[in-house]
């Protein structure tokens, strides 16, 4: 597998994508390149737009992040290796874990509660 990278673009700009490709390709390349040498969050311009884009995420396939993308930004919850697995509800669940307990948090299933016949 090889590597892949994530990036937020901002509704607001996606038409300068259309008006300026090559000025969208060649923006979104240096905030790539920024990027890799930072692991910072990096905007960069799309038309008009000083913040149309955000690259946000670069690894390898094996390494999954957990992002909350709202508000024009995103937040790194969460990032490690796992094979690139959360597919399933077992994969998704294991992951949660993982997250909770890095934050010093547990998760456990909630119990079933019976009903009550009427």
């Amino acid at each position: 597998m090889g590597h892949n990278t994530a990036v937020l673009i901002l509704n607001d700009a996606i038409n300068g994508v259309q008006e300026d490709p090559k000025g969208f390709a060649d923006a979104l390349m240096d905030a790539w390149h920024k990027f890799q040498h930072t692991h910072v969050p990096t905007d960069f311009c799309i038309g008009n737009h000083s913040n149309g884009g955000t690259v946000f995420h670069e690894s390898h396939a094996d390494v999954t992040g957990v992002y909350a993308i709202g508000g024009n930004h995103t937040s790194k919850l969460y990032t490690g290796y796992n094979g690139g697995r959360h597919h399933t509800d077992e994969d998704r669940v294991k992951l949660l874990k993982e997250l909770a307990a890095e934050m010093g948090y547990t998760i456990t299933k909630k119990r079933k509660t019976k009903r009550k016949a009427k």
